[in-house]
């Protein structure tokens, strides 16, 4: 959430809008999914109540079964409609008397950075984007690090060459996100303001993770970014 700026200059958080100082940033949510879809996460229904429940809208009454079937309910992997979200922050607004207000938000599938910024226009929140890079892209760029490598060698190229690893090419495509920013029509660059969210628990049970871990530690050395780590 901060910018790197000269040594003498006060740090600035970074939301989808622009920099903010630090009396811009009033009461802030540092963890909040405003936009996500995690439906590729969705697990088929066990039973004929929870297919029944599986794309149902949800009322108090299915809170048990939605807490006991997370997965398994359509509802509870996708963020609500652009209305719905804009009338909860404009709720979080008059709680906060008059006070600014910042949103973290947090999505490792189906970010929306045109939905942030519309929904930081309208509602007057300032909102932080994090930096969307997930196991996936991960693997990707350890089987690309691999192929240079491979390369490299069938070409007999220089031993003194060093080839980029898996977490200097992550990196890289970090801090493009949190210094160029993601395209927006419209908008140009829309720029995150948080690495992560990232899962430090699993760092040492699979290589995508450590390489994430490692791309994360880099790229908050060169920007100055916090990093937004789940346990």
């Amino acid at each position: 959430m901060v910018e790197s700026t000269a040594d003498t200059a006060e740090p600035r958080a970074v939301s989808v809008l622009g920099a903010l100082d630090r009396a811009s940033l009033g009461v802030v949510m540092p963890r909040e999914m405003l936009l996500f879809d995690n439906s590729s996460l969705q697990v088929a229904p066990s039973t004929l109540g929870l297919a029944k429940l599986r794309d149902a809208e949800l009322s108090l009454h299915d809170l048990a079964d939605l807490r006991a079937n997370q997965l398994a309910v359509s509802a509870n992997l996708r963020s609500p409609a652009l209305p719905v979200l804009e009338a909860e922050l404009a709720r979080l607004v008059a709680a906060g008397c008059g006070r600014p207000c910042t949103v973290v938000s947090i999505a490792m599938d189906g970010r929306n950075p045109a939905g942030l910024v519309a929904l930081a226009r309208s509602t007057g929140v300032h909102i932080v984007m994090g930096v969307c890079l997930d196991h996936k892209a991960a693997a990707v760029a350890i089987a690309a690090a691999a192929s240079a490598t491979a390369a490299a060698a069938a070409t007999a190229a220089s031993e003194h060459e060093e080839l980029p690893s898996a977490a200097e090419l992550l990196a890289n495509q970090m801090l493009l996100e949190l210094t160029t920013g993601v395209a927006v029509p419209g908008e140009g660059g829309v720029c995150a303001g948080v690495i992560g969210e990232l899962a430090a628990s699993r760092a040492e049970r699979s290589e995508t993770h450590a390489a994430l871990l490692q791309a994360a530690a880099i790229a908050q050395m060169r920007s100055g970014a916090p990093i937004w780590c789940a346990g």
